[in-house]
């Protein structure tokens, strides 16, 4: 049995080398996850319910998010921009620019995370670009930093500190898989894999970082659907907060966003459930998420949105 890992939005799949068939998978002790195997649709949060606001937070984490809006400080509203992600301190961020068929990655710094962006902070991260095509994830600290290269291979960098430019790159998987995420303390990685190739189905598996091999990754419990598309995992930093992208077979170019919570890093997902203010009549993407919840960052019709919470 062949299978493949879902590739860029989960309408356009790229076939990667033979691996495993999902049936022969072994499921292993990466955390006692025992969620339900049904999703249901509403509310738009389940599972660990969030504080409401407390003094000093900055965000209500039990309140729907606003309109997610074009995040234009960054290259103003011309440019095609996307796949971004932050440092946990929201300190900078690491983004996606094409002007036609030409694609960079841009890395931005400012003083405070309540301080837009603004073009005067933005540049071109010249020791990577334009060799990564996109960003998939930074661990805390913001010391090293994994992207995808135009040939489709995932790779990393590391610096000792944020003031410090990063090093040479370090080849981390060579082979043809996109969506992965690794977590923030660098000990797992989550991709979506397609258990049969003749089905669309795709199912969200993990693996201990660094991977090893395809064989690495294994299923978990999170409430799939049976045959529906799951793609783009996205983790907070603490693991505790799963959001990922949904499509179903009847509806490819409409992917809708979802989430599942946890109490800690090593307890179960529980079923997941549709984040209703952040999916839209086309294909929503998250690609970052604040540790405190209060602002995600998401693709949109070819551009990067955010949507925050209300305080």
């Amino acid at each position: 049995m062949r299978g493949r890992f879902v590739l860029g939005v989960a309408a356009t799949l790229i076939a990667c080398n033979t691996l495993v068939g999902f049936d022969d998978l072994e499921r292993v002790d990466l955390g006692p996850d025992d969620g339900g195997p049904d999703r249901g649709v509403e509310p738009a949060d389940a599972g660990v319910d969030a504080p409401a606001v407390t003094d000093g937070a900055r965000c209500n984490a039990n309140a729907p998010f606003e309109a997610p809006v074009p995040a234009t400080d960054l290259d103003g509203d011309a440019q095609v921009t996307g796949a971004a992600v932050m440092t946990e301190d929201e300190l900078e961020i690491f983004y996606r620019r094409r002007d036609g068929d030409a694609g960079e990655l841009r890395h931005g710094r400012r003083a405070d995370a309540a301080t837009p962006w603004g073009p005067a902070n933005v540049t071109t991260e010249e020791a990577l670009s334009p060799v990564a095509l996109r960003a998939f994830s930074i661990t805390r600290q913001g010391l090293k930093f994994y992207y995808e290269d135009p040939i489709l291979r995932m790779r990393f960098v590391t610096r000792a500190t944020t003031s410090d430019a990063f090093g040479s790159a370090t080849l981390y998987f060579d082979d043809v898989i996109k969506n992965l995420f690794v977590v923030a303390d660098d000990e797992f990685v989550y991709a979506s894999y397609q258990p049969d190739s003749a089905s669309p189905e795709h199912v969200l598996v993990r693996a201990a970082n660094p991977i090893l091999a395809f064989e690495s990754f294994q299923p978990f419990e999170y409430g799939h659907v049976p045959g529906a598309v799951d793609s783009n995992p996205i983790l907070n930093p603490s693991q505790t907060r799963l959001y990922f992208t949904v499509t179903r077979d009847d509806a490819p170019d409409f992917g809708e966003i979802y989430v599942t919570t946890r109490a800690t890093k090593t307890a179960p997902f529980p079923p997941a459930t549709r984040v209703a203010e952040l999916s839209s009549p086309g294909h929503d993407v998250m690609t970052w998420v604040a540790e405190d919840d209060c602002e995600v960052l998401l693709e949109r019709k070819a551009k990067l949105f955010r949507a925050r919470r209300p305080r």
